[in-house]
């Protein structure tokens, strides 16, 4: 990826990305397909052909994060259709977009199209099309997402952004989650052997139980919601 300033003289080269004769820690040299560079032009973001996407710092050409190809995903078969050319090569399709406001990354590569925290690369949504993604973009309320795909009957869908917010609610897996009567609290236990309570507008947590020595497999609220059970190992708690 080549790199320039805009000056009043015309254009200046600011180098490549990565810079010249250096490889940082987590890049993987290979055909780059699409890039975009975010509103405020800290970061520069390059899809490669094998669908690992690298998002650069270009005040000095470091990676700051990578985020590894997704699993392809096989149409069904009742949705794919054949490609109007059968001779023509498909196009390698992908894209990559930042949100307007800076806060997401839109990655469309082969069949699947993900959204990620344009900070850390920490995956938020994903969809699986139907055909391979040829391109998308962000609308201007950084929440609607039109897609482009190839060999599919509908080759142009919306897609909306839905995630209200993350908890990270256990170390490890979360194996059973359960709402409060009223819908305000969140019952979760984990492989942690923890069993939290959360608020559920916010995702703050409200109160931590005393857990079993066991993973937690299973959490359960009373109608009234003034217990809850979690059962783990040989062992129910309440």
């Amino acid at each position: 990826l080549l790199l320039w300033e805009i000056t009043e003289e015309g254009l200046a080269s600011k180098g490549t990305l990565p810079a010249a004769d250096t490889k940082p820690e987590g890049f993987v040299a290979k055909s780059q397909i699409a890039m975009a560079i975010s509103g405020d032009g800290k970061h520069v973001a390059a899809l490669d052909a094998t669908g690992r996407t690298h998002v650069w710092n270009a005040s000095d050409q470091t990676l700051a994060f990578a985020v590894a190809a997704s699993d392809e995903i096989a149409p069904p078969a009742a949705e794919a259709v054949p490609a109007a050319d059968a001779d023509a090569a498909p196009p390698p399709g992908g894209q990559v977009q930042f949100s307007s406001d800076g806060a997401k990354l839109l990655i469309g590569h082969r069949q699947r199209l993900r959204v990620v925290d344009a900070a850390s690369g920490r995956l938020l949504q994903q969809f699986d099309e139907a055909a391979t993604v040829a391109s998308a973009a962000f609308a201007p309320d950084n929440l609607t997402m039109a897609v482009g795909r190839v060999g599919a009957a509908d080759n142009a869908v919306l897609r909306q952004y839905s995630l209200e917010r993350l908890i990270d609610a256990h170390e490890g897996a979360v194996a059973s989650i359960a709402f409060t009567p009223d819908g305000a609290g969140i019952v979760s236990g984990g492989v942690d052997k923890g069993v939290h309570l959360w608020n559920s507008s916010d995702g703050s947590r409200l109160r931590s139980y005393v857990g079993g020595e066991s993973a937690i497999n299973s959490v359960a609220v009373t109608r009234d919601g003034q217990r809850v059970l979690a059962a783990g190992g040989d062992s129910v708690h309440l």
